[in-house]
């Protein structure tokens, strides 16, 4: 294998990586902040889909999947949310200050 190609490859590699620890990262923290409700119990959860928000590049949308079980009512149930993050930060919305409108909302409606 030529050195270029696995430069390459080496880079493909390292990008990839990145991104899932980013992943693993959010649903870590997400799973956590959930944690002290003792009525739940996460079954599982994972990132079903991820994409950079139009002009904020340094900001993904994570389309996150989590199936619980409610002890209480013997209930297995699948929840479906969106966070966004920048690697750094998490929220559960973002609001443009101009326009007033909810990045979530528009996302939801699948604009970008």
């Amino acid at each position: 294998m030529k050195i270029s190609s696995m430069l390459k490859l080496l880079s493909i590699v390292i990008l990839s990586s990145s991104l899932f620890a980013n992943e693993d990262k959010i649903i870590s923290f997400l799973k956590q902040a959930t944690k002290s409700n003792k009525d739940i119990k996460i079954e599982k959860m994972s990132v079903t889909k991820s994409q950079k928000i139009k002009n904020m590049p340094e900001w993904k949308v994570y389309f996150i999947t989590t199936k619980i079980h409610i002890k209480k009512q013997d209930k297995h149930i699948e929840l479906n949310n969106v966070v966004f993050s920048n690697g750094k930060y998490i929220t559960k919305d973002l609001i443009d200050l101009d326009t007033k409108q909810s990045m979530k909302k528009n996302i939801s409606k699948g604009k970008k």
